[in-house]
């Protein structure tokens, strides 16, 4: 289903809001991988914004275990032994998938939902007929979404 909803009501203002989070999360993880010289990392699956559960690297280094693989590309984190560098992930900022979907007060699982920006307004594609609690949403037709959406900036 699609929604629409303006900036300025309390719901928009919110998501106004984690999705400045989700930038700033994943900021200090770029920042962070890129400091310690990884050109690949990955979070998980429960994070919207933020974390490194993976870090690319061509072949497995030592004290390092595989945790996930896309195609050709590997990721490892380091085992729990290395407390300093697990120490280090474990304190980087994150938007959780829960954080994220009590923004639009839904109460079921939702891996994720479509956020798009559009000007003075945010524009939703949720997954399915159940409907979120927030206010301020306004249901939109399929073609309306498609014509005011317009991609999100990076």
């Amino acid at each position: 289903m699609k929604y629409k909803v303006e900036k300025t009501h309390a719901t928009g203002v919110a998501l106004s809001a984690i999705r400045q989070r989700i930038t700033e999360c994943n900021d200090a993880a770029r920042a962070f991988a890129k400091a310690n010289g990884w050109s690949l990392a990955v979070t998980s699956t429960l994070n919207v914004g933020g974390g490194i559960s993976g870090i690319g690297f061509d072949e497995k280094p030592a004290k390092y275990k595989e945790v996930h693989a896309v195609g050709k590309s590997k990721f490892y984190y380091p085992y729990a032994s290395n407390k300093p560098l697990c120490k280090e992930l474990d304190a980087l900022p994150v938007v959780s998938v829960f954080d994220y979907n009590k923004v639009i007060d839904w109460d079921g699982f939702l891996s994720r939902y479509g956020l798009t920006c559009g000007g003075d307004y945010w524009l939703l594609d949720i997954p399915g007929n159940k409907l979120p609690k927030a206010t301020g949403l306004v249901e939109i037709t399929s073609v309306e979404y498609g014509q005011l959406k317009t991609p999100l900036p990076a």
